[in-house]
């Protein structure tokens, strides 16, 4: 009917669209639409439209919609006759795709120019979504879901649309407490334009608008029936209606009312338009809770691309300079590969897009740097290469030289031939001459002689006379006038001044002519320039004599003394005196000399006559040589410019030479480049894809990842580290303290280069704290969402451009949706984004980083997109690196220093040698003219050449001396990798327990105290590496074991030691152990004869799953089959076994021969691997905690479990620290949240005390909390936060790692029990009243703790887990204290009350297995008797009730009781506690194979390489195991037999149900196994299945048809041996006598069947057979009188017992050896009516045994008759946990 009515909505008024084709195809066209944009799936798309066409074969049509290119829309104006427009129709009018799209882009063009830009991919499958948005929109009352990913454009198109359908597009304004409140004042904005103004409006509404339930239930109401339910008051309604009234009068309404016509507006006007995520948790739960999301809205599934528009995307991106490029179609193919090849993520289309934005973004970069070096490269070559050109061109030059100078050197000799010849004629002349010259030469010698000898004699006294000259001419006039200034100089100086007038010839000594002498001008030139030849004789000897008369006057040391002028000229006069008595000595010498040279001179008169001729000679020789001269200059000129060429040229060459490097290196790089650059487009696609879709991803699925697309690409050589950043800039990183690990680089380089705002997974907050120093220069804040002035904190960063870091973060705030998407609004240069329903000035300086401490946070689907998660969680590689850091810090911290120096050495090396480079390039760029002429640039090239050179000596030095560093680092390594291998061990703890979370700072703190406190006398590293581990071990164990409970702490150090000494076990007896180990059992393998029937098959398991072990143990060894075949001695294991084997082996045979002796050996292995005293950690108190290890910072969280209240210790310890009015309580649970923030703030600023209890009961508020806490700050000092709860899964996570763990359990045991109840009552309270209430209370005590510990014996002693408490005690107290008020003594005492009351409404209430009610009541009617009180009956074991009132008596004896129980306390079976011990082994052993399972995404998603290797082990157990019985998998059902009893159709149907399970099992698991291999496509029923398995989980399909063991591996061996029994079985069903109900899937069934077999045979109503009867030595009549003995019985097999022994056919206690489970030997059950059973014999006791199918005691079966001693009581049967079972294994 949908289908015909909306054809209306077509014209068929055009041409085009009358012909019966064109019908046919309007009509396909629409059912497309309704039934074909809902589909989800291609598969179901191509039925639909095979049968779509195949509808309309009949007409022979064909449809042309594809072919013709054609579409349907309403968007097309028609134009009147004068060319106006008209009004626009809302009919679908055909028109062909590239009109559609001319449409479109004008559309576009005019929206952009009103409103925003929109990103609209031009794909033709956009344009077909625009048009089916077009169908609906133009319609009254059209409302649309439109379902979709992230990125495939939903909102742009649907604006586009609805503004070109000529509405107004809204959609909610988010703010960050945006509610119900805001929404309606939105619908109240909305309904006046569609109901008041009559306007169309599209509302459109996402996910992440959608914060509120209600906010559907009301798009469910108004599209049901244009109703918003109390949006209005009865006022503002009126006010509405009384507008519109005239309106809907006009308009012709004719309905009941106004009203009715303002919802009819509402409802056609308003067009809702939803859009849902389909992968949504909430997509299915919104779309069934709102019916008329599906059934009032058009629905358009599009949830990606299709294949062609995905292949087409990256053409109508990338920039037009790659499309260009040869290789740009390889480029394609290889980004649309990537995301197809992370089939596993979570691949959307906006992060297709993103991805090759940033492929984009680094491309440029990196392409504008590779175009610059080879710009640079080039142009230096370019240089090289016009040097060896000039070099070529100098070389010809020279070489014509060298032939015109040969040439000229010719000429030359000729020349200089007729100078010679010329020359040899005056050499006659020139011998006179020399001759006359030698006896001027001689005579010249004789008057150098007479001048020597003068000379001589002047020697020895010129130095003191040119000694006193000078230093008289140093002498100042002033100096002088300082003497002559002296009234009278002292005598010595005056003698001097005497001695110096003499010499000058002026013998008046008086002072008057001294003064006058010093006060002339000149007088030292006077001194200077005296003669000593010209002094008379007699001057000469007066002055000698005045000399001698005053010796001191004229001794140098003396007279200086007195006056240094006057010294002077003291040495002076002696110096004169001197040199005037050698200068008369020399006299006649003299003489001699002058007569020589007038000799002389007669004979050089001669030598002149004779030069004279010579002259005249030497004028004809110059004229020769004038020609000479012009040939030599011409030839010089020639060598010159030759010698200074070929300088040039071989310092050319030499330059070449020596840049030859250079020119190869360089044409190297430019080839290096040039492929580079060919393969740029590869590298960045893998930078891109690694920031785009790896960056959230661990460390190793990133390696595996890069690692399989740089082959693929063949570009192994990838390394997205280097290729992004030098080693400079992640040196730089480091030392702003960014953790120096490969992950954590990898990090920062996407969160400093990613194109979106990225998240930032930081558990350990270390990119937080790098980040901010990063930025430090910059205008950095920090905030949360909880902050109330978060809005206005953003608003200030967008419009400063501000660096905002939002911590805390648990999901993304709808605010930042616009500012995700980047949903700018441009005006001109002004660029505004939303933020709330405000406007905001957007500054491209702004930054914006999410943080979040939550390493598994969950974004929903539609936010993951919208940013870039950064993934900060530490890896194991990762944490080594720091751990190695900080132990090389505290032990050697020179260690690191160097490296770090070495590391920036290296890298200050790299980059000046490629300064250098640069630097040659630059000049040689920047040279102009000839270069080999630039003698400085010649000179700068070499500088730089050398300086490389020795950069290169540096860099290969430094290179050596890293290896050396490493090589010592590498030496503490042991103890890091330790370190690394511990905290991930720790970490695996949350598997076992939520509760059990801790986070990296605070292992940090751990490993950094133990290299602070742990002092070692070792002499080498090696022994302290050890003693280090030793104490990491220890320290790690005691700290994180107290926040484990007990039942986990053995665990924890199994687990520790199985990670840290891996080689204790080998993989296969590791797994044996944990039960993780799937094997084939070969039961032919012989065993010794000392092992039992019980222990055959485990020892024969044994084997098959560690075939070696044979050979390692001699299993026929007398001390070893002595030791393995006393359970009860297991534990001590033969030192001889512990030397040659270890501990490890002796745990795996404990498996096998011992299981209840597996924890105390496991504790012993533990204790002695890890060197601990025991697995409880040091007894703490919370005084110790407070003072040691708490903070102001650090919450102080208590978990604590029922009967464990630390409440009062805190009290007494603030009470001690703080006092009582500084220490607040407040219990949780009843709306006190508020008030627990109001207080919080309070105490943090205060530097109170606060303890919050009871968490566990507002987990849900606690985030809020936890918000609160990091929004403190910095509290006071003297601030703690005690927190306790309970444990609860839902616990938020930071608040359990930032929080100081301590876990509170009541002591096990009746004793701690009792003192726990009577320290809780005061002296007064027992005595107050009489005896008998004194004794009862003793009683109840007793009985309480009985209920509790009998706990510790499940499911023996309470088949599960029941929550008696305290409550259950004060209610018991009261109505014990209410008898015994009312009845005074013991004899009227209401008992039954006592017991009707405590079964039905107390302790009974919480029972809900009838044999455990039965327990209860035993213990009752035991307890709480006269017998009891009246001290004439014992309680369990040897205790009396004491006759007292007062409390010693009976704290007496609970003081005396022993601290560990005895299983007689409880009523149980002496050998008890063999079945607790295994319990627990079973426990622990369950826990590590949790561990030991592979966490992450194998888990949750498809990994066929994950699968492959964790699936084919057991897909090849299951060949070994069902090819031996392959006819099975094909056989057929058994067709029932004709007149067949009931046993053997139950056998028939049984195996029916086993053929059909087993072949079930074999095809899910080959198509597992096809699925694998890549053969067949994965389906959701196979992913479930191999899910469950990957688990080790059996598939919920298989339990559907058999609820089996949970063990994967015996749930299929169980499988293969029911079947084939029941094949043997079938064979003899017609008369079947025996069976083990084992065999069968059903035996409950079994046993109906033998009942309605009794009840044929035997005429009995089938009603009346109600009990079930077991039989041993005995027929069944032989105990009921008037039975027949023809009674059919049914021979069961197999049975074992539990909680007693069964022997000679009747039931006897056990003994505390006695195994925990024991086989009885085959017995005949047959069916009784009520009658037969009450004529049981009277000499036998019959007790009602429970038979369930295995120990665990979670399946009933049936209940049998089993006959006892008469004497027996069936009391002490019902205490001791009596049970059979069908089955031994547990699982």
């Amino acid at each position: 009917t949908k289908w015909t009515l909306s054809l209306l909505n077509y014209s068929f008024e055009t041409a085009d669209s009358k012909s019966a084709s064109s019908i046919l195809n309007i009509i396909v066209y629409e059912g497309r639409r309704i039934f074909k944009d809902r589909l989800v799936e291609s598969t179901a798309y191509t039925k639909l439209e095979d049968s779509l066409i195949q509808s309309f074969s009949k007409f022979k049509y064909t449809c042309s919609l594809e072919s013709s290119n054609l579409l349907y829309n309403s968007l097309q104006v028609q134009l009147n006759p004068d060319g106006k427009p008209m009004k626009k129709s809302n009919k679908l009018v055909q028109q062909i795709v590239p009109e559609f799209k001319k449409l479109i882009q004008t559309g576009k063009k005019r929206f952009e120019e009103e409103h925003q830009s929109l990103q609209i991919l031009p794909i033709a499958e956009n344009y077909e979504y625009l048009a089916k948005l077009d169908r609906v929109l133009c319609q009254d009352a059209g409302s649309l879901l439109l379902v979709g990913r992230p990125g495939v454009g939903r909102k742009n198109l649907l604006q586009l649309i609805a503004h070109m359908n000529g509405m107004e597009f809204f959609s909610p304004k988010m703010s960050v407490n945006y509610s119900e409140k805001q929404f309606r004042a939105d619908f109240k904005y909305i309904f006046n334009i569609v109901g008041v103004e009559g306007m169309h409006l599209c509302f459109y509404l996402e996910d992440h608008q959608i914060v509120q339930p209600s906010f559907l239930e009301i798009m469910n109401s108004i599209l049901s029936s244009g109703e918003f339910p109390t949006l209005y008051t009865k006022d503002e309604l009126e006010s509405i209606l009384s507008q519109i009234k005239e309106k809907a009068s006009i308009e012709g309404f004719k309905g009941n009312s106004t009203y009715e016509y303002f919802s009819q507006q509402i409802k056609n006007n308003l067009h809702i338009v939803l859009s849902m995520d389909p992968t949504s948790d909430q997509f299915l739960i919104n779309c069934q809770s709102n019916p008329a999301i599906y059934n009032q809205c058009e629905v358009i599934w599009k949830d990606s691309f299709t294949q062609k528009g995905h292949d087409t995307i990256p053409s109508l991106i990338l920039p037009k300079a790659i499309q260009e490029s040869k290789n740009y179609e390889s480029v394609r193919k290889v980004i649309c590969m990537i995301p197809k090849n992370l089939s596993e993520m979570d691949t959307t289309p906006l992060l297709y897009q993103r991805f090759i934005q940033t492929f984009i973004a680094i491309y440029d970069e990196k392409n504008e740097e590779i175009q610059n070096s080879m710009q640079r490269y080039g142009k230096g070559l370019s240089k090289l290469e016009e040097a060896a050109t000039e070099v070529n061109r100098l070389s010809d030059a020279a070489q014509r030289k060298r032939v015109d100078l040969a040439d000229k050197q010719k000429q030359t000799k000729i020349a200089l031939e007729n100078i010679n010849e010329a020359m040899s004629n005056s050499a006659q002349e020139q011998s006179e001459i020399s001759t006359l010259r030698e006896k001027i030469s001689v005579e010249e010698k004789e008057v150098s002689s007479r001048e020597e000898k003068v000379n001589e004699k002047l020697e020895s006294i010129q130095p003191l006379i040119d000694k006193a000259k000078s230093a008289v001419n140093n002498i100042s006039h002033g100096d002088l006038g300082y003497i002559r200034s002296m009234p009278s100089p002292p005598p010595k100086i005056r003698n001097v001044l005497v001695g110096v007038l003499r010499l000058l010839g002026n013998n008046d000594s008086s002072l008057k002519a001294i003064k006058k002498f010093l006060s002339q001008r000149g007088v030292i030139s006077q001194i200077l320039n005296l003669d000593a030849g010209s002094i008379p004789e007699s001057t000469l000897e007066g002055v000698r004599t005045h000399i001698k008369d005053y010796p001191e006057s004229f001794d140098p040391k003396i007279i200086r003394q007195a006056n240094k002028e006057a010294g002077i000229l003291s040495e002076w006069v002696t110096a004169m005196v001197s040199y005037a008595r050698v200068k008369k000595a020399v006299g006649p010498l003299e003489l001699e000399a002058k007569n020589l040279k007038l000799k002389q001179m007669k004979n050089r008169k001669y030598l002149e006559e004779c030069e004279l001729r010579l002259e005249n000679l030497q004028k004809k020789i110059k004229t020769l040589n004038v020609e000479l001269e012009t040939k030599t200059k011409d030839s010089a000129r020639l060598a010159s410019e030759l010698k200074k060429e070929e300088a040039t040229l071989v310092a050319a060459q030499t330059l070449l030479d020596k840049l030859s490097g250079e020119k190869v290196r360089w044409s190297e790089q430019v080839k290096e480049l040039r492929r580079k650059r060919a393969r740029l487009p590869f590298y960045v696609i893998l930078s891109a894809a690694f920031m785009s879709y790896l960056s959230s991803q661990p460390e190793g699925y990133r390696h595996i990842k890069m690692e399989k697309w740089s082959t693929k690409l063949k570009i192994p050589e990838f390394d997205f580290t280097s290729f992004m950043r030098t080693e400079s800039d992640l040196l730089l990183y480091k030392s702003e303290g960014l953790p120096s690990d490969r992950l954590s680089q990898e990090n920062a380089i996407v969160i400093l280069e990613s194109i979106q705002y990225p998240l930032i997974i930081d558990p350990a907050s270390q990119a937080t704290n790098w980040l901010r120093s990063h930025f430090k220069e910059k205008n950095i804040e920090s905030t949360t969402f909880a902050n109330t002035r978060f809005t206005a904190i953003l608003e200030r960063a967008l419009r400063f451009g501000q660096i905002l870091i939002i911590e805390e973060v648990d999901q993304i705030e709808p605010i930042l949706f616009p500012l995700l998407r980047k949903e700018f609004i441009i005006q001109g240069p002004r660029k505004s984004v939303h933020v709330g329903d405000k406007i905001i000035d957007y500054n491209d300086e702004f930054q914006l980083f999410l943080v979040t401490r939550n390493h598994d946070i969950q974004l929903s689907p539609d936010s993951s997109s919208l940013v870039t998660q950064v993934n900060f969680t530490v890896t194991r590689s990762g944490l080594e690196g720091q751990l190695l850091a900080e132990t090389i810090n505290h032990e050697d911290p020179t260690l690191e220093e160097r490296k770090s120096q070495e590391l920036k050495k290296e890298e200050d090396n790299k980059l000046e040698l490629e300064k250098l480079e640069t630097n040659l390039l630059d000049i040689l760029n920047a040279s102009e003219g000839n270069l080999l002429k630039d003698v400085e640039l010649i000179k700068s090239l070499d500088e730089i050449k050398e300086n490389a050179s020795k950069i290169h000596d540096s860099l290969k030095k430094s290179q050596e001396m890293k290896e050396e560093i490493e090589n010592s680092r590498n030496s503490y390594r042991p103890f890091a990798s330790l370190g690394s291998r511990l905290f991930f061990l720790i970490q695996d703890l949350e598997n076992i327990n939520s509760m059990y979370r801790f986070s990296l700072s605070t292992f940090l703190t751990i490993f950094r105290n133990t290299l602070i406190n742990t002092t070692s006398e070792a002499s080498d590293l090696k022994s302290r590496n050890r003693t280090l581990s030793v104490e990491l071990q220890r320290v790690a164990y005691a700290y994180f074991s107290r926040s484990l409970f007990k039942s986990h702490r053995l665990l924890f150090a199994l687990h520790m030691c199985h990670g840290i000494y891996q080689k204790d076990f080998s993989e296969d007896e590791y797994n044996f152990i944990i039960g993780a180990k799937i094997v084939d059992v070969n039961k032919s393998i012989s065993t010794p004869s000392w092992i039992s029937s019980e222990n055959t098959i485990p020892y024969q398991t044994l084997l098959s799953s560690i075939p070696t072990i044979a050979d390692e143990i001699n299993f026929e060894d007398a001390t070893i089959s002595q030791w393995l075949s006393n359970p009860q001695t297991l534990a001590n294991v033969p030192s001889s076994f512990i030397q040659n084997h270890g501990l490890g082996k002796a745990i795996v045979l404990a498996k096998v021969f011992g299981p209840d002796q597996l924890v105390p050996l496991m504790n012993r292995y533990v204790c002695e691997r890890l060197k601990l005293e025991s697995t409880t950690p040091p007894p703490f108190s919370l005084a110790t905690i407070s003072e040691t290890e708490s903070s102001a910072s650090t919450p102080l969280l208590l978990i604590t479990t029922p009967g464990a209240d630390p409440s009062a210790e805190l009290e007494q310890l603030a009470q001690e620290r703080v006092g009582e009015d500084k220490f607040h309580q407040l219990a949780m649970g009843g709306g006190q949240t508020e008030q627990a923030l109001i207080l919080l703030r309070r105490c943090a600023k205060r530097g109170e005390w606060l303890c919050l209890q009871n968490l566990h009961l507002v987990v849900s508020w606690l985030s809020t909390l936890e918000k609160e806490l990091s929004m403190i700050g910095e509290p006071h000092k003297d601030f703690r936060l005690w927190l306790t709860t309970e444990t609860h899964d839902a616990f938020p996570i930071i608040l359990l790692q930032q929080s100081l763990k301590l876990t509170f359990e009541a002591p096990p045991g009746m004793k701690q029990n009792l003192i726990r109840t009577y320290h809780g009552w005061s002296s007064q309270f027992i005595g107050k009243g009489s005896k008998l209430r004194s004794q009862l209370l003793f009683v109840v005590a007793w009985f309480h703790a009985v209920v509790q510990e009998r706990r510790t014996y499940i499911p023996q002693g309470w088949t599960k887990f029941y929550e008696f408490s305290t409550a259950d005690l004060r209610s018991a107290i009261n109505i014990i204290e209410a008898e015994s008020t009312k009845n005074g003594t013991v004899d009227t005492i209401d008992w039954q009350t006592i017991h009707g009351l405590f079964i039905n409404a107390i302790y009974g209430g919480r029972i809900d297995d009838n044999y455990d009610l039965r327990v209860l009541s035993s213990y009752l009617e035991h307890f709480f008797n006269p017998s009891i009180l009246s001290r004439a009956q014992h309680m369990l074991g040897d205790i009396q009730v004491p006759d007292a009132i007062e409390r010693d008596p009976y704290q007496s004896i609970i003081t005396n009781l022993p601290s560990i129980d005895e299983p007689k306390l409880f009523g149980l079976a002496s050998n008890s506690n063999r079945m607790v011990q295994i319990s627990m082994a079973n426990g622990i052993l369950s826990g590590l194979k949790e561990l030991s399972m592979e966490k992450g995404s194998a888990r949750t998603t498809f990994n066929r390489e994950r699968w492959n290797a964790l699936l084919s082990p057991l897909l090849s157990f299951w060949k070994n195991i069902s090819v031996k019985h392959s006819p099975i998998l094909s056989a057929k059902p058994h067709t029932r037999s004709a007149n067949a009893d009931p046993l053997q159709i139950v056998i028939e149907n049984e195996y029916n149900s086993s053929l059909s399970l087993v072949q079930y099992i074999n095809q899910s698991l080959r198509d597992i196994h096809g699925v694998v291999k890549g053969n067949i496509l994965l389906t959701p029923d196979i992913q479930a299945n191999g899910l469950a398995l990957v688990s080790s989980q059996v598939p919920t399909k298989w339990e559907e048809k058999w609820e089996g063991p949970t063990s994967i591996q015996s749930y299929l061996k169980q499988v293969i041996e029911k079947t084939v029994s029941l094949s043997s079985l079938l064979q003899q069903s017609t008369n079947l006598q025996t069976i083990q109900l084992s065999n069968l899937f059903t035996p409950n069934v079994l046993l109906n069947a033998l009942k309605q077999k009794i009840a044929r045979e035997s005429s009995i109503p089938l009603a009346s057979l109600q009990y079930l009867m077991a039989t041993w030595s005995q027929n069944p009549s032989s105990f009921i009188t008037n039975m027949s003995t023809n009674r059919q019985q049914l021979t069961i097999e197999g049975l074992s017992i539990q909680g007693c022994d069964f022997q000679n056919g009747s039931l006897h206690p056990c003994t505390s050896d006695a195994p925990a489970l024991s086989s009885i030997d085959d017995g005949q059950f047959t069916w009784l009516t009520k009658d037969e059973y009450h004529q049981l014999h009277p000499n036998f006791t019959f007790f009602k045994m429970p038979i369930y199918f295995t120990p665990q005691r979670e399946r009933l079966l049936a209940e049998c008759l089993i006959p006892v001693n008469k004497d027996a009581s069936t009391t002490s049967w019902i205490l001791s946990g009596a049970a059979l079972f069908v089955n031994k294994e547990s699982d």
